[in-house]
């Protein structure tokens, strides 16, 4: 089971500008599970991502007390981020508290 459900949160949900959205998305990284797991080459390597988009998605991350190139060792290889936000949603009655629950809930 996946510990830290700020991984399963989606990107549309960081607050980052139009652009650094669109590139990441346009990259098929809809969860922030899959942003941390890369490395900034990685992320600079993303078309129209560059330096500036790169500072502010680590900037976003951080307040989130994540970073770039983590390794997630507690998601079993079958489980997706999908899976884990729609598990959520089901136990939640509001989409407040599905959010409160992946800030919140730790480790």
């Amino acid at each position: 089971m996946l510990k830290d459900y700020r991984y399963a949160l989606p990107v549309r949900a960081l607050g980052l500008s139009s652009r650094a959205l669109r590139a990441l998305i346009n990259d098929n990284l809809a969860f922030v599970g899959q942003v941390v797991e890369k490395t900034e080459t990685y992320m600079l390597g993303i078309p129209n991502f560059g330096q500036k988009l790169l500072d502010e998605v680590k900037i976003i991350l951080k307040k989130m007390g994540l970073h770039l190139n983590t390794v997630i060792v507690d998601r079993p290889d079958n489980e997706t981020f999908v899976t884990v936000l729609k598990k959520l949603s089901a136990e939640s009655t509001t989409h407040d508290e599905v959010y409160q629950r992946i800030f919140f809930v730790r480790k």
